[in-house]
């Protein structure tokens, strides 16, 4: 059996390390698919907002035409 390097801490900030780098990969890609729910949203709430302009404008010169 590999015997184990020891270090000063006996081998704890080595595994504290390992454990840092996970959680920032994990954060960092949480964050990415935040991000992308949230662009998602904002393009869906643009595009709601942008057809109800239309449908608003097409019954305004719907209704001007036919006065």
């Amino acid at each position: 059996m590999a015997e184990k390097k020891k270090t000063a801490s006996g081998g704890r900030f080595v595994d504290l390390k390992r454990k840092k780098k996970a959680y920032w990969r994990l954060a960092r890609r949480f964050d990415e698919e935040e991000n992308q729910r949230t662009e998602r949203r904002k393009k869906m709430a643009r595009w709601r907002l942008a057809r109800q302009y239309d449908e608003e404008e097409e019954v305004l010169l719907g209704a001007g035409s036919s006065v």
